[in-house]
């Protein structure tokens, strides 16, 4: 049976299902569409716009929701959702709300008296009304618009961190661990560093299961010192190539001939980065090699274009890697997580590392946090995996992006800052 008040019915449910109608989460930056509808019990399947689908939701609890938000007693909010409780169904809703909500609006749910007055079916904070800092942003001076960005990307971090936090199993102690690794993985030595180049460049698709334990391979690499393994092949890749096919067992298969064969690439990048490194005679040399690329994003972006021009298959993303997990702190590593999500957040325009590179490291340095910690809080959102700890939470990428567009709505704008 239709409600006399909006769309919603377990015949227009089916409609959308046939037609493949999308409708947009209560965020916005996102939709879904109906995946499956199962007869007995009626339950809905919702496919996200990433191709993945939701947990089953039954259709009685749709229907619960949908008449408390025409009661007045919720509003069609993501957090409200989430949190609602039936009391014949408890926490049906967690980690539905994003979708309940957009589901609900696209159909024309609301307060009964606010759809007879027209008013809006949302509250203050979810309706897009102006934060008190966002006249500011549209008609202050530049100075004022400046300041008062950097105040909403402060507030969008310590969501960010408080999203973690909502998990039972974070808390501030492990959050902040996470945030200080790159304590622990400060070379002490060039060879620190050289190993740490070669775990980087060989950290990409299937290359780790064909090369193994880099340390394994310490016999062959002179104990990982760059002059030395030099001197040793000569500045050559075959000499290295031959050195380790006639001496050790590689998981992987070694073709010399085939230039793809992720044994030519590595021992490539080992010959190019030891040639590279031994232009340092002490780690301070580096270190104060490094230091001269702090200056802003621009001269930030420029250190790892630089490493991967110079070593061999490094790339410029696992350049990025080996700095960030080196104890260089002031580098990220635009991957899948931290790009989709400075991408949903409307925090870039750019769709190329080089790009998201940038941003996020000015949003770093606007908001006063190391750009080590700013990506690893949104890696953790991304990725649920507290990997030091054999922890992992039942984070959501996408609906954390939703959550925080729902928050923030109207406060930002999407040109690139």
């Amino acid at each position: 049976m239709c409600c006399p008040h909006c769309q919603l019915s377990w015949e227009k449910l089916k409609k959308m299902k046939e037609e493949e109608e999308k409708f947009p989460t209560t965020g916005g930056q996102s939709f879904g569409t109906i995946y499956n509808l199962n007869e007995n019990p009626r339950s809905i399947v919702i496919q996200r716009s990433t191709g993945n689908l939701t947990r089953i939701l039954r259709y009685e609890v749709l229907k619960e929701v949908h008449d408390m938000v025409h009661e007045g007693k919720l509003y069609l909010n993501t957090k409200e959702i989430d949190d609602y409780r039936s009391d014949k169904f408890d926490r049906a809703t967690w980690r539905w709300g994003i979708f309940i909500g957009g589901l609900l609006k696209k159909l024309g749910c609301a307060k009964l008296e606010e759809k007879q007055t027209g008013k809006a079916s949302f509250n203050e904070e979810d309706s897009g009304a102006k934060h008190e800092n966002e006249q500011d942003i549209e008609f202050g001076t530049k100075n004022e618009v400046t300041k008062n960005r950097a105040k909403i990307k402060k507030e969008i971090f310590a969501f960010a961190k408080k999203y973690l936090l909502s998990f039972e199993s974070v808390d501030e102690a492990l959050l902040n661990k996470y945030l200080d690794l790159w304590k622990d993985n400060k070379p002490d030595s060039i060879a620190d560093l050289y190993a740490g180049i070669l775990h980087s460049s060989s950290n990409k698709q299937g290359m780790p299961r064909s090369i193994g334990k880099i340390k394994e391979l310490k016999p062959y690499l002179e104990d990982f010192y760059p002059d030395s393994v030099l001197k040793r092949y000569d500045g050559s890749w075959e000499n290295l190539f031959d050195t380790i096919g006639n001496n050790y067992k590689p998981p992987g298969r070694m073709v010399k001939s085939n230039q793809r064969n992720y044994w030519v690439i590595f021992c490539k990048s080992a010959i190019s980065s030891s040639l590279f490194l031994s232009k340092f005679s002490t780690l301070e040399e580096f270190n104060n090699f490094v230091s001269q690329f702090y200056l802003n994003e621009y001269t930030q972006v420029a250190l790892p274009l630089l490493l991967s021009k110079e070593i061999y298959g490094l790339g410029f993303a696992l350049a990025c890697d080996f700095l960030k997990e080196n104890g260089y702190p002031e580098f990220v590593k635009p991957d899948t997580h931290i790009k989709a999500i400075f991408k949903g957040l409307r925090l870039t325009k750019g769709d190329s590392d080089y790009d998201v590179f940038k941003d996020v490291v000015k949003f770093s340095n606007d908001i006063g946090e190391l750009p080590y910690s700013v990506d690893k809080v949104f890696w953790l959102i991304g990725s649920g995996r507290f990997y030091k700890d054999d922890i992992i939470i039942n984070s959501d990428r996408d609906t954390f992006i939703d959550l925080a567009n729902e928050k923030f709505r109207g406060l930002y704008n999407a040109q690139r800052y």
